[in-house]
């Protein structure tokens, strides 16, 4: 293999090994941090690629971090970029909460772990909108139509884990609005 290559794979494995270690909230909140170092701090893909690849990984089954480092890792480095991105991300967050997990259950109360895990659920949450904020921040100057498909779009969101919206009426329901947006 030449040195090139070789670069290649050793950068997706740290890359994503640190991005599997340091993040917690699952897949849409480790979405920001792939987006980060994928975009910003290594150049692999433009924020316009990191939008349709964040929206194809959601349109597919698994985990959205999961699909979203493949396609990264198949972009970077081919089939054993796409596979060295998956394990790097996973191993490392697989291991810490199997580690902490036993470290809880022997040292701290049942309270003191719930308290622990609505923290982690508030962090998630300012990762996840921190997310949509920057993928839907360059389209709402791209259009006029981008803002109110947002809107709609935290509407949907919103509807769907509060009030145990159907999600095919939900998607049913968004695309009628958003057609009708369109139009205007």
């Amino acid at each position: 293999m030449n040195a090139i290559i070789l670069a290649k794979y050793f950068s997706l494995f740290t890359t994503f090994s640190k991005i599997g270690l340091f993040s917690f909230g699952g897949g849409n909140g480790t979405l920001e941090i792939i987006r980060y170092n994928a975009v910003d701090v290594q150049g692999w893909v433009t924020q316009d690629e990191f939008g349709l690849i964040t929206g194809v990984s959601i349109a597919l089954p698994g985990l959205n971090a999961l699909n979203t480092s493949c396609i990264i890792g198949y972009k970077v480095a081919g089939i054993i970029g796409a596979i060295i991105s998956i394990v790097s991300l996973s191993l490392p967050s697989l291991m810490i909460v199997v580690f902490f997990y036993e470290l809880l259950q022997k040292f701290l109360s049942p309270q003191a772990i719930k308290s622990f895990e609505i923290i982690m659920q508030y962090a998630v949450i300012v990762l996840v909108m921190n997310m949509v904020y920057s993928i839907s921040s360059n389209l709402v100057y791209e259009n006029n139509t981008s803002l109110p498909l947002t809107i709609l779009s935290l509407i949907l969101f919103i509807a769907l884990a509060n009030f145990k919206l159907d999600s095919l009426l939900g998607l049913i329901l968004y695309i009628m609005a958003a057609s009708f947006i369109r139009r205007m």
